[in-house]
């Protein structure tokens, strides 16, 4: 799977071209944030390009200690941080897809940094072919005893390769000058190691990729100027057609203008005859519901006087018989020369046993302190005093019963 690298040193960008048609792992990129040992990374388009951008400002590349002589002391720091960064990527469970060529690893005072290839189908080579190619590549100082590279480089020429015994190693290597014995090759390393020299540059992927950037470059260019000089065409083409279509809209706006205008001065017009039409009938609703209200007003006030000076009905339901109150006062008993309406012939009738009085519109009963007492719906009234009659009230007087029906 081809790659193109680019670093951008100003901005700390390191950025990865990934080819058209290639699948990222947006989700495992998310945990990035919670790795350490990680650059952090985004996806970006440039020129139609899609770009893993990682930033690495204050970092420097695993290849830039190539230049100079490898000391004993930058030895363990480099090989301990970059063990203890794969440490974590591997407890994040993404270390088969992280980059691990020197020129696209990092390192500075704190430690390593990885760049996670979220890209599907991306498995790198393992951890031990970086460790070695650092190693391979390194020009060790003549000025000090190397053979504390020995053991670590007979360890990762050989399986089984883990992170933890690997910094074990280097641990007891760094302390005591040689391994435990618990180092000791238990088999052959699947991978073949044994032409590998101290000193000697691996050949990796990185002159591939510049030859492919190269070649890619030149590609970009020749295609570039094609679509420029297609897309100059093009815009004279589109230049020369939206002047016709502005012209043509000119025209068209000219004559929408007009039409417009002579449709608002005759909607203006029709306007100000519906307002005015609008007006005149509303004054005529107007008057009209004046005039309803004050008619309805009349007759109402006519059949309020007319029910007030109607007289209110008693009725005796022992004869059938329904009486006229009078405007004042009206007597009821057994005496009949002395009341207005006579009971005759109950002995617990007395002879003016009540009055029915109408004052202000309304009808009082009056039990005239009769011997057998007079009651409004069961209620005994006390003699002399007004009860308040409704429609429907029924009167009883001693045991005779009349309706008062108002």
């Amino acid at each position: 799977m081809n790659f193109l690298y680019q670093m951008d040193e100003k901005n700390g960008i390191f950025s990865v071209g990934i080819e058209p048609g290639v699948m990222l792992d947006f989700q495992k990129l998310d945990l990035l944030k919670t790795i350490p040992g990680t650059a952090p990374c985004r996806v970006t388009f440039r020129d139609g390009v899609r770009y893993l951008d990682y930033f690495v400002g204050g970092f420097s590349p695993v290849s830039s200690l190539f230049s100079s002589e490898m000391t004993r002391a930058r030895f363990f720091d480099v090989m301990e941080k970059l063990s203890a960064a794969a440490a974590a990527v591997q407890t994040g469970g993404i270390d088969t897809q992280i980059l691990l060529e020197p020129e696209h690893v990092f390192l500075c005072e704190q430690g390593a940094a990885f760049c996670y290839a979220p890209v599907d189908g991306y498995q790198n080579q393992g951890m031990r072919t970086l460790l070695l190619g650092v190693i391979y590549r390194s020009v060790f100082s003549n000025a000090e005893d190397s053979s504390y590279v020995t053991p670590i480089v007979s360890y990762l020429q050989n399986a089984p390769f883990s992170i933890g015994e690997f910094q074990s190693l280097l641990y007891s290597v760094k302390i005591s000058g040689q391994p435990s014995c618990y180092y000791t090759p238990q088999q052959p390393c699947a991978e073949d190691f044994s032409d590998a020299k101290g000193g000697t540059v691996l050949i990796s992927d990185a002159a591939q990729f510049n030859e492919y950037a190269v070649h890619a470059e030149e590609m970009r260019k020749a295609e570039e100027a094609r679509l420029a000089e297609e897309a100059r065409k093009a815009e004279e083409a589109r230049l020369a057609e939206e002047a016709r279509k502005e012209e043509e809209a000119r025209l068209a706006e000219e004559a929408r203008k007009a039409e417009e205008a002579r449709l608002a001065e005759e909607a203006r017009k029709a306007e100000e005859a519906r307002i005015a039409e609008e007006a005149r009938k509303a004054e005529e609703a107007r008057l009209a519901e004046e005039a309803r209200k004050a008619e309805e007003a009349r007759l109402a006030e006519e059949a309020r006087k007319a029910e007030e000076a109607k007289p209110a009905v008693l009725w005796y339901p022992k004869t059938n018989e329904r009486v006229q109150l009078l405007e004042c006062v009206t007597r009821i008993g057994k005496k009949r020369d002395s009341v207005d309406f006579c009971i005759a012939g109950n002995p617990a009738v007395s002879r003016h046993h009540a009055d029915i009085v109408r004052k202000d519109g309304a009808y009082y009963l009056i039990d005239q302190n009769s011997l057998n007492k007079s009651r409004v719906n069961g209620v005994f009234a006390s003699p002399m005093q007004e009860v308040l009659l409704h429609a429907g009230d029924r009167i009883d007087l001693a045991d005779e019963i009349l309706i008062f029906e108002g």
